[in-house]
């Protein structure tokens, strides 16, 4: 259990400062600092239970070590429930001394892990007559949290559903079902259900790209297909011929498209080393584009819109910011959750699921601005795995594949 005891000192250091009956003028900015390292110890503890879960699954480590395991992972999960009130005491600490989003991030954390926290949304009631910018952000923190639930449909007439994709043209919403190999094509304004049938072998990611065509990522059958509204296969593009060779065995996991571009997220056969490449579908192998290596591990979803590239890696979860023109890194961001399941657009910032079972809103800088738990909102377990937004209407609306309840759910967000 030596790996908490980093995470142990730095808590306790952090009372020590809490403690302090008349704290030095500087106090604030120890204290801040000591949070932010409390945070780092803790996405280290975290980065280590996973670490050792897989190679358990792996079976490359001994079955023995089992027991240590459950308990870091069981630590790391009931952290911020655990210790509350420290987080509450810092969050308190660092708005009087005048850091309001230094105090504000300690308290998103905190409602990530304890999204009803009484004394957390009390702190954020207190702030309606702070500055605008503080105040809003409150705001979001104590209440955007709460979905205004909408429908259910598709019920296990889904094995595995994975990826979404809308069609706002046609109103429709289409959902790849890894398991089956179907894509499901649903009519948003009567839920009519068909399936497309074609022959890829394991879908993963969707989008809707340039000229209407529905494409999808057959991960095992290493290929692109573009297909129309009928389920046409109108285009294959085999991920060798686009490669060109470079890096064989790679697998198609996501895809975006984004003013005639096609982004793509591929991995190795374990689902590791996420590599991003982006092409004009109009001429493939000639436009390729491969893109420096990421600090990311498993492939979560790429998004492109306003001259920026989001690429999400799961575990650790880091959102990767490129800039589209030049490729390079303008920001890593370090959604507060363990895992990320897939992330979802917006104008105003992303939308991240976990395997937690919630969902995170981020801004365009990276800053949690709600969290919500799935559990909570629908009162029953949910799987949050695959989510798109639609904008009809000026209504947005939020669809998620619920990979417990075999459904798709849409949201009011």
């Amino acid at each position: 259990m030596s790996v908490i005891a980093p995470l142990l000192e730095r808590l306790q250091a952090l009372k020590g400062l809490l403690a302090a009956p008349d704290a030095a003028e500087g106090a604030s900015a120890a204290l801040a600092l000591a949070c932010r390292e409390l945070e780092a110890e803790l996405g280290a503890l975290t980065s280590h239970i996973e670490l050792a879960c897989s190679q358990l699954r792996d079976r490359s480590c001994s079955p023995d070590a089992e027991p240590g395991l459950c308990t870091l992972r069981s630590y790391a999960h009931a952290f911020r429930i655990l210790h509350e009130r420290t987080y509450l005491d810092a969050a308190r600490e660092l708005l009087a001394a005048g850091q309001a989003e230094a105090g504000l991030d300690l308290l998103a954390a905190l409602l990530c892990s304890l999204p009803d926290s009484a004394p957390a949304h009390e702190i954020l009631d207190s702030l309606a007559g702070a500055a605008p910018e503080t105040a809003r952000r409150a705001h979001s923190l104590s209440n955007a949290c709460r979905l205004e639930r909408l429908e259910v449909f598709g019920q296990r007439r889904m094995d595995y559903p994975f990826c979404i994709a809308t069609d706002a043209a046609n109103d429709a919403l289409y959902v790849s079902d890894h398991r089956t190999a179907v894509i499901h094509r649903f009519d948003l304004a009567s839920h009519q259900h068909s399936m497309l049938r074609g022959p890829w072998q394991g879908l993963m990611g969707l989008c809707l790209g340039p000229e209407g065509l529905l494409w999808a990522c057959d991960y095992a059958g290493r290929a692109l297909y573009g297909v129309d509204g009928q389920g046409q296969v109108q285009r294959r593009i085999g991920l060798d011929e686009l490669l060109g060779g470079q890096e064989p065995f790679r697998r198609p996991e996501y895809l975006c498209a984004s003013g005639g571009i096609m982004y793509l997220q591929t991995c190795t056969p374990e689902r590791t080393g996420a590599r991003l490449w982006s092409f004009d579908p109009a001429d493939p192998t000639a436009s390729l584009r491969r893109y420096a290596e990421l600090p990311l591990s498993s492939p979560a979803g790429v998004h492109a819109a306003g001259g920026k590239i989001f690429a999400a890696g799961s575990l650790p979860a880091t959102i990767a910011v490129l800039d589209a023109a030049s490729g390079d890194v303008a920001a890593l961001l370090r959604p507060p959750c363990r895992e990320i399941y897939q992330i979802a657009g917006a104008d105003d910032g992303l939308y991240v699921t976990h395997t937690e079972g919630g969902m995170l809103k981020l801004g365009p800088e990276g800053r949690l601005l709600y969290a919500v738990s799935f559990a909570r909102v629908l009162g029953e377990p949910c799987q949050a795995q695959g989510l798109a937004l639609d904008m009809a209407g000026g209504v947005r609306t939020l669809y998620l594949a619920d990979g417990v309840g075999r459904c798709i759910r849409s949201f009011a967000v």
